[in-house]
């Protein structure tokens, strides 16, 4: 600091000023003409990469066009049903095979619904005939209950019991013996 005595007009103060726009403008450009041999050097190899690429693409796309125009044909061969996998996967006599037999399901088809119309024809008129002769089932089951009741009471009667022998039941030690004789002899 500098004492006011030395200097009688008081303390120097430096101005705090933005540089002016022209003086900013001059510094930018001054870097960047620094900087531009450097950015143009990077700008050029990246030039001379892509331009090696597209070369390289082209020199690909190029031998690529046969490959494309093989997948090409291979694929029309694919749509149509003589072409390579057509005739590979259903050769003409399966064809003509599958083609009789599908005719001959159809036939056979057509029979079975033949035949189960007949059948559901006949169930419903047997049906219907049961429903028309209920009354002969009921009479044939009071004719079955009658006779059992008549044979109770014939075993009851003095005079007919014994015609209505029963067999006798079975010996209880005639049960508990074994049929065959054990393979050692002995019996327990």
């Amino acid at each position: 600091m500098i004492a006011l005595k030395d200097n009688p007009k008081g303390v120097f103060l430096k101005p705090l000023e933005e540089p002016t726009i022209v003086q900013r403008a001059e510094e930018f450009l001054d870097g960047l003409e620094k900087q531009l041999p450097a950015i143009l050097g990077q700008l050029k190899s990246v030039l001379t990469d892509a331009d090696a690429m597209v070369k390289s693409a082209d020199v690909v796309a190029q031998k690529a066009q046969p490959i494309l125009a093989d997948i090409n044909q291979i694929t029309t061969n694919l749509r149509n049903r003589q072409g390579s996998l057509g005739e590979w996967l259903l050769p003409p006599e399966l064809r003509k095979g599958m083609g009789t037999t599908l005719t001959t399901l159809n036939r056979n088809l057509d029979k079975l619904h033949q035949t189960l119309s007949n059948v559901a024809a006949t169930t419903g008129s047997l049906r219907r005939q049961v429903e028309a002769n209920d009354h002969i089932l009921d009479e044939i089951s009071s004719l079955v209950i009658e006779t059992d009741e008549l044979v109770r009471g014939m075993k009851r009667t003095w005079l007919l019991r014994g015609a209505f022998t029963s067999p006798s039941p079975p010996d209880s030690e005639a049960i508990d013996a074994p049929l065959l004789a054990p393979p050692g002899g002995d019996t327990p």
